[in-house]
């Protein structure tokens, strides 16, 4: 027979049950409106080194540590990183990226996300490794067909020194 306390269990776990199978299926969450896809937009880029590396000479090596002595010099700071990014002939992100850490020698980072209508787009990325000189980026165009929920990203990758569309 069942005493007042197992009752009162029984109870508790029954409405805790109700309830987790509720929350489970009825707050209804959709990540994208219907016939929407998204656009992500994910970069960590090194820019350019504001000075270029120098050979020591044998003089400048006798004088540093042991520990201390490369045949290069190469100062740390880099250069502020410029994205851009168009779709379908809109300007969707330009911007200049200021390297990280206290000495701006880590890498710029960036993450966008854009919602687009499903359908086919015209997407152009272009990415220079330094924003104070009117050097020619690195300019991808894609012609792409984007399914409602599918997500298309856009990296750089560090080895293959390339926007990728993935």
């Amino acid at each position: 027979m069942l005493d007042r306390r197992m009752l009162g269990r029984l109870l508790c776990y029954g409405v805790c049950g109700i309830a987790l199978a509720y929350c489970s299926v009825a707050p209804s969450y959709q990540q994208l409106p219907p016939d929407t896809a998204l656009l992500r937009l994910s970069m960590t880029l090194d820019g350019a080194r504001l000075k270029p590396c120098r050979r020591l000479s044998a003089e400048e090596l006798a004088r540093l540590p042991a520990n201390m002595r490369h045949a290069e010099s190469c100062p740390r700071e880099r250069a502020d990183v410029r994205v851009r990014l168009i779709v379908d002939g809109e300007l969707m992100v330009d911007e200049t990226l200021p390297p990280r850490g206290l000495a701006r020698d880590g890498a710029a980072t960036l993450y966008r996300r854009l919602p687009l209508a499903a359908g086919t787009h015209r997407i152009e990325a272009s990415v220079a490794d330094d924003a104070r000189r009117n050097t020619s980026p690195q300019v991808v165009a894609r012609t792409v067909s984007l399914r409602a929920g599918q997500v298309l990203t856009i990296d750089f990758d560090r080895e293959v020194e390339g926007v990728l569309f993935r």
